[in-house]
């Protein structure tokens, strides 16, 4: 992708004339991420594991002060106005409910799965169909986690977290489909 200039006249046309900055971004993005496929599957799979289970957990150990950062994600959400704003409050609302469990260690696991997964989760649509799906399902976990019902709030982050591992193989497919990151 890249910048087009339109020219009129006997030797007009339409001409790249460079690339925008971000598409350069985009492509450095793409390619740091596929260059990383082996850490990706590792996390995909540490973020499985951990993040259900810390659900279950929150749901027994949350405090009010615990709900509370759990709704000002949800309504940040709803609000943001950009993507990196959106995915900034997407990893309060993860981070909120680690910390919900009161282990200093899984609220660790998850600040480092968000972190490292960034990236990846950055190259995921934006869309208003998809953002409401994220906080439906941020909401149904929260009102489990209130209710105390740890085994909704393990399957609800179950299907929360196999749903956008299903997205991001989807991108991650139509990039190596695409054929230049091989």
């Amino acid at each position: 992708a890249g910048l087009v200039e339109a020219r009129r006249g006997r030797t007009g046309g339409t001409f790249i004339t460079g690339h925008d900055q971000d598409s350069v971004a985009t492509d450095d993005l793409i390619l740091r991420v596929m260059r990383q496929r082996k850490e990706l599957e590792d996390l995909l799979l540490y973020r499985r594991l951990i993040e259900p289970a810390v659900a279950r957990v929150a749901s027994a150990t949350r405090r009010r002060a615990d709900l509370a950062a759990m709704r000002r994600a949800i309504r940040g959400m709803v609000a943001a106005t950009s993507e990196p704003d959106y995915m900034r409050h997407d990893t309060d609302f993860h981070i909120a409910v680690a910390r919900a469990t009161g282990n200093a260690l899984l609220t660790t696991a998850i600040e480092e799965i968000r972190m490292r997964l960034n990236d990846a989760m950055t190259l995921l649509p934006e869309s208003d169909v998809w953002h409401r799906r994220i906080s439906g399902e941020h909401e149904a976990l929260l009102h489990a986690i209130e209710n105390g019902d740890a085994e909704t709030a393990e399957t609800l982050m179950q299907e929360h977290v196999a749903s956008s591992e299903q997205s991001l193989r989807a991108v991650l497919a139509a990039i190596r489909r695409r054929g230049a990151w091989k």
